[in-house]
């Protein structure tokens, strides 16, 4: 198993280089085309007596939505250098559909962390906990100031559940390829055949 199209969500924020450069280290690896995706949602003016107003108004917030997306496309091409083939997909839509949309073709989604010292990645971002939800594909969740990913030792949670051999099923690719891999299982139903070491 190998991974043909990996999609990066682009965003404004800070960690955002860092996170396509990761994606497109791994696309050079796996021979696979990066594929960049942003999008911003037009905001809806507020309600106001003035019609000329809102439509003012509607158009400065298209403008800058388009500016976004097109800084967006900027820095995508600038950090998406080590990757053999790369594309390009941007919409005037909300970020999450938009992503999931564009992740049927995937075999990886790499998308960025939202916590609260994360720092504001603005209106491109997809949060990642409602994309993992929806997407239906492997999601790969970058922490700001990660811009490789070795996957030399790898660890596996194990619990005998469908949700967890589907997902070493999708991690197959970087499994491989590691130098080793841990398989650890807490619990009552737990066991050790096969382990190197002995239990705590």
């Amino acid at each position: 198993m190998t991974l043909s199209n990996i999609v990066v969500s682009l965003d404004l924020g800070d960690a955002a280089t860092d996170r396509v450069r990761l994606a497109a280290a791994l696309a050079e690896r796996f021979g696979a085309t990066l594929t960049g995706v942003a999008a911003r949602e037009i905001l809806a003016p507020m309600l106001a007596d003035d019609t000329l107003a809102i439509e003012r108004i509607f158009e400065e917030e298209e403008r800058l939505a388009r500016e976004q997306i097109a800084q967006a496309g900027t820095l995508f091409e600038r950090a998406a250098g080590a990757a053999p083939r790369t594309d390009w997909h941007a919409a005037l839509a909300p970020p999450l559909s938009v992503l999931v949309e564009g992740a049927r073709r995937a075999d990886l989604v790499v998308v960025g962390r939202q916590g609260p010292a994360d720092g504001d990645p603005g209106l491109l971002a997809v949060p990642s906990g409602a994309l993992l939800m929806a997407v239906g594909r492997p999601v790969l969740v970058v922490p700001p100031g990660l811009a490789r990913l070795s996957g030399k030792r790898i660890v596996v949670a194990w619990k005998d559940t469908r949700e967890a051999r589907r997902a070493v099923h999708d991690a197959l690719p970087f499994l491989t390829r590691a130098e080793r891999a841990f398989v650890v299982a807490v619990g009552p139903d737990a066991r050790h055949e096969g382990a190197e070491g002995t239990a705590a």
